[in-house]
């Protein structure tokens, strides 16, 4: 029979494997298909400044614009850290392929 925190601790372990295994078949999706991730960034920014331009003009009170430029902020730079994160992990697999081609070459 397991405590509580057995049962905890397994279902975060759980967890953490869902979230490697996602983060790996990202990784490679990445990898493989970089114009269309780039594609789907480019998009999302887009998306992300038309809402900024939209909500200004439904806000009516000056006083509230710096809250929506305040969120727009927060949203943007949180794109800008995962689009970062991501292309930075690609490039993380690149080099690895890169150096084990050089390691192998040089073998011969």
């Amino acid at each position: 029979m397991r405590t509580v925190h057995g049962k905890f601790l397994y279902e975060i372990e759980k967890l953490l494997k869902n979230v490697e295994r996602f983060w790996k078949g990202l990784r490679r999706f990445a990898l493989e298909n970089r114009t269309i991730f780039e594609i789907f960034f480019i998009s999302l920014y887009t998306l992300e400044q038309a809402a900024l331009i939209w909500f200004t003009y439904v806000v009516e009170k000056p006083e509230d614009w710096s809250f929506v430029v305040s969120i727009f902020a927060l949203m943007v730079l949180t794109t800008f850290a995962l689009h970062k994160l991501t292309m930075e992990s690609r490039i993380r697999v690149l080099e690895t392929q890169v150096n084990d081609l050089l390691h192998e070459k040089s073998s011969l």
